[in-house]
């Protein structure tokens, strides 16, 4: 069983079937939820997107760990350090992104 969960090869085609079964699900949620009820919410539309991305976001982000780790080492502070700000960065631009204009004012 520990053979499964270590194995990057394991790991690489559950996320290659993520990054093909989520848009898959979403667009599927979708079409079925156009049938059945007309026109899908903007909030429920936002959450599909999310779900459609989601899984292709995870597996460019693996992949872009796994290279930075293959070139830098396992041990290295400064691969550590560059996918921290790969991560930081692309989780500060999906939160901008999904916030969509709302504005909280706190008031």
């Amino acid at each position: 069983m520990l053979e499964w969960i270590l194995s990057p090869r394991h790991i690489e085609s559950l996320l290659i079937g993520l990054a093909i079964a989520s848009p898959a699900g979403a667009a599927l949620w979708a079409i079925l939820r156009k049938r059945r009820a007309g026109a899908v919410p903007r909030s429920r539309l936002r959450a599909v997107w999310i779900f459609a991305f989601a899984g292709p976001l995870l597996w460019t982000l693996w992949k872009i760990y796994n290279a930075i780790m293959d070139a830098m080492g396992l041990d290295s502070l400064a691969g550590m350090g560059l996918n921290a700000l790969i991560f930081i960065a692309v989780g500060t631009a999906l939160g901008l992104a999904l916030r969509g204009g709302s504005e909280n004012t706190g008031d």
